[in-house]
C-alpha cells in the first residue's frame, strides 16, 4: 500500500476503480459492432475484386475455346477424316476432360454430321448472326429451351464461302464456368451466372431462379453492383459485374454474381459472443493488477524528474536523466534533455553574443582610428604614383597600394561588427533571395567548373528580416563552400542548396562534397579571427558576421561536417507573423 502515498497514484487508481468497467463494457459493444460491419464492408469488396476476375477468366476460357475451334475448322478445311476429329483434353480438380462435350457439321439443308459426342439440337439459322459468323468470328449462343440451358460455339469453316459448312460446338460448362478449378473460388462463395433473357446458366444455390426478388436486386442500367438478398431465411450478401462479350462473340453477355452468406462473414464475431463476459471480467482482473504495477513504477520516474529539475534550478544544466519505461515518461525525459541542452546551448550562446558585443565595441574603436589615417595614405600612395617613377620605387608603391586596400577591407568587415545593420526589416521570400544569389554567383560556378544544384520548396511562408543581410549570409556560405570544393579533381565539386519547411520554420541548408571540416576546430569556426585558411587568404570574418545576421534575424546556423564526407550549414529562421 506503499504506492497509494502519493496523491498521483491515489487519482489515478481511484479514477480506474470507478470508471474502468463502463470503458470496458462501451469499448467491448462498438468494436462486435464495428468488426461486424468491417467484417461485412470487407467481404462486399473481396467479391466485387473476385467476380471482376471470374468474369475475366470466363472471357479467357472462351478465347481457349474459339482457338480449338479454329483448329478443329484447320483440320476439316485440309480435308483430314472426320472420324479422325477429336477434343484436346485438359485436366481440373474435377478430373480429365474436355473443353467441348459435342461436335457437329452442317451444311446448308442437308442433314448435320455428328463428330463427337450425342446427338444435340442445332439451332435453326434464323436465331443465329450470320453477318458475324461472315466476319471470321466465333459466335458464342445459349438456344432457347428449359433448363439446364446449353451454351454453344458457331464457327463458319471458311468464311470467305456463303456456302462453307458450319461448326458447332456444345461448350463443357465444368471448363467454361471454371467449376472445381484450383484457387477460382472459396468454397463459402456461392456463383450464380445469369443472361441478359434473366435465365440462369448456373447456380450453386439450389432454386434460386424462383426468388423473383434476387432477380430485381439486379439493376438492367448497371454493369456493376452489390445488394443483399434472403434464401430460405438466410441472409446473404452479393456483388455482379456483367461481362461484356458482343464484340467478340455477338453474345448480348452474362452477368456474374458471387454471394457469400452473412452468417460464414459474420462466424469471427459470433465467438465473440460466446465469451464476451468472461472476456470483460478477465481483462478488468488484468489491468486493475497491472495498473497497481504500472503506478508503482511510475513513481521511480516521477522521483527522477523532480530530483534533476531541482539540480538544473541549482545551476548545474548538464544534468541529464535516464528513463527507460517505454511510456510517455520515456518520452518526457527525453523532453526533458531536450530542454536541458538548450538552457545549456542558449547560455552558450549568451556567452557568445557577449564576447561578440565586446569584439563589436573593439571594432569601433579600431575603425575610428584606423579609418581617416588609412584613407589619406592611400591617397597619397595614389598621388605618388602618378608621378614619375622608377620600375621598383613603382613596384613597391604598388605593393604599398594593394596592402592598403587588403587592410581597408578588413576595416570594412570590423564595420559589420561595430553597427548593426539598418536594413529594412520586412517579409522577405527566401526562395527569392536564394534564386538572387545563384544567379549572382553563376559565373563563378562556371569559372571554376562546379555543379551548384538549387532546390527551392514550394509554399514556403516569408520570414522577417533584412533581405541585403540575409543574402550576406547566403554568399558567405556558398564562397566558403565553394573554396571547399575548388581543389575537387575533375570538375567533381558538387554544392547543394536547399529551401524547406522544418518544424514550422524556414531551413536553408548549404552543402558541398568537400574535404569537410576536423571535429576538433569545429566549436571554434564562428569565432572572430578563427580560419583555415593560409596567410593573406582570408580574415576569419565571415562566419562570425554570419552568426551575427541570422541572430539579428532570431534564427540559429547548425554545423553538420564529417572528414571526408563534406560539410553542410542549416539555418533555421522563424516565419513571418500574418497580417491581420
Amino acid at each position: 500500500m506503499a504506492f497509494l502515498k502519493s496523491r498521483v497514484a491515489r487519482r489515478i487508481f481511484g479514477l480506474f476503480v470507478f470508471c474502468a468497467v463502463i470503458p470496458l463494457l462501451v469499448l467491448s459493444g462498438l468494436t462486435f459492432l464495428f468488426t461486424g460491419g468491417e467484417l461485412e464492408k470487407q467481404a462486399v469488396q473481396r467479391l466485387k475484386r473476385t467476380c471482376k476476375a471470374k468474369g475475366f477468366e470466363i472471357y479467357e476460357h472462351l478465347l481457349f475455346l474459339e482457338t480449338e475451334m479454329r483448329m478443329i475448322a484447320s483440320r476439316i478445311e485440309r480435308g483430314e477424316p472426320l472420324e479422325a476429329i477429336s477434343f484436346v483434353p485438359y485436366a481440373s480438380d474435377k478430373g480429365a476432360g474436355t473443353r467441348f462435350l459435342r461436335l457437329a457439321l452442317a451444311q446448308g439443308t442437308e442433314p448435320f454430321t455428328l463428330l463427337a459426342g450425342d446427338p444435340f439440337p442445332i439451332p435453326e439459322p434464323e436465331i443465329m448472326d450470320t453477318a458475324h459468323l461472315k466476319h471470321g468470328h466465333a459466335l458464342v449462343m445459349t438456344p432457347p429451351g428449359e433448363a439446364p440451358y446449353s451454351v454453344l460455339m458457331v464457327l463458319l469453316i471458311r468464311p470467305d464461302d456463303p456456302e462453307s459448312p458450319v461448326l458447332f460446338a456444345e461448350i463443357n460448362p465444368v471448363y467454361l464456368w471454371g467449376v472445381g478449378s484450383e484457387g477460382s473460388l472459396r468454397p463459402e462463395v456461392d456463383m450464380i451466372i445469369r443472361d441478359r433473357d434473366r435465365r440462369i446458366l448456373l447456380s450453386s444455390i439450389p432454386a434460386i431462379e424462383t426468388h423473383p426478388d434476387f432477380l430485381s436486386r439486379i439493376r438492367q442500367s448497371s454493369s456493376s453492383g452489390d445488394f443483399q438478398f434472403e434464401v430460405d431465411g438466410e441472409p446473404y450478401l452479393a456483388s455482379y459485374w456483367e461481362l461484356f462479350t458482343k464484340p467478340r462473340f455477338s453474345l448480348p453477355g452474362w452477368t456474374i454474381i458471387l454471394c457469400e452468406s452473412k452468417t460464414d462473414i459474420l462466424r469471427p464475431v459470433s465467438y465473440f459472443k460466446t465469451f464476451f463476459l468472461l472476456m470483460i471480467l478477465l481483462t478488468f482482473w488484468i489491468v486493475a493488477l497491472l495498473s497497481v504495477v504500472l503506478i508503482r513504477k511510475s513513481l521511480v520516474p516521477i522521483t527522477t524528474l523532480r530530483e534533476a529539475t531541482e539540480r538544473i534550478a541549482q545551476g548545474d544544466l548538464e544534468t541529464r536523466v535516464d528513463i527507460q519505461s517505454g511510456d510517455e515518461f520515456e518520452t518526457l525525459g527525453h523532453s526533458f534533455n531536450e530542454m536541458g541542452r538548450k538552457l545549456e546551448e542558449g547560455q552558450r550562446l549568451l556567452v557568445q553574443s557577449a564576447k561578440m558585443g565586446a569584439f563589436g565595441q573593439m571594432a569601433a574603436g579600431v575603425v575610428h582610428e584606423i579609418g581617416q589615417p588609412l584613407t589619406s595614405l592611400q591617397g597619397l600612395v595614389e598621388l605618388v604614383l602618378d608621378g614619375p617613377l622608377d620600375g621598383e620605387s613603382k613596384s613597391h608603391l604598388e605593393l604599398v597600394q594593394s596592402e592598403l586596400l587588403r587592410l581597408r577591407d578588413m576595416v570594412v568587415k570590423f564595420r559589420s561588427f561595430s553597427k548593426s545593420p539598418k536594413g529594412v526589416q520586412e517579409p522577405v521570400s527566401i526562395n527569392q533571395v536564394l534564386e538572387e544569389t545563384y544567379h549572382l554567383l553563376e559565373h563563378q560556378f562556371r569559372m571554376k567548373r562546379i555543379h551548384c544544384a538549387l532546390e527551392t520548396g514550394d509554399g514556403l511562408p516569408q520570414v522577417q528580416g533584412d533581405r541585403n543581410g540575409l543574402q550576406q549570409v547566403l554568399v558567405n556560405l556558398i564562397v566558403n563552400a565553394m573554396h571547399a570544393v575548388e581543389d575537387q579533381s575533375g570538375g567533381n565539386g558538387l554544392i547543394e542548396i536547399r529551401s524547406a519547411l522544418k518544424d514550422g520554420q524556414v531551413a536553408v541548408s548549404v552543402s558541398d562534397n568537400g574535404p569537410g571540416i576536423p571535429k576538433d576546430i569545429q566549436e571554434r569556426i564562428f569565432d572572430p579571427f578563427f580560419t583555415t585558411k593560409g596567410a593573406g587568404e582570408g580574415t576569419g570574418l565571415g562566419l562570425a558576421i554570419t552568426l551575427s545576421i541570422v541572430h539579428q534575424h532570431k534564427g540559429t546556423i547548425h554545423l553538420d561536417s564529417d572528414p571526408g564526407t563534406g560539410t553542410r550549414f542549416t539555418i533555421l529562421l522563424p516565419s513571418a507573423p500574418s497580417e491581420p
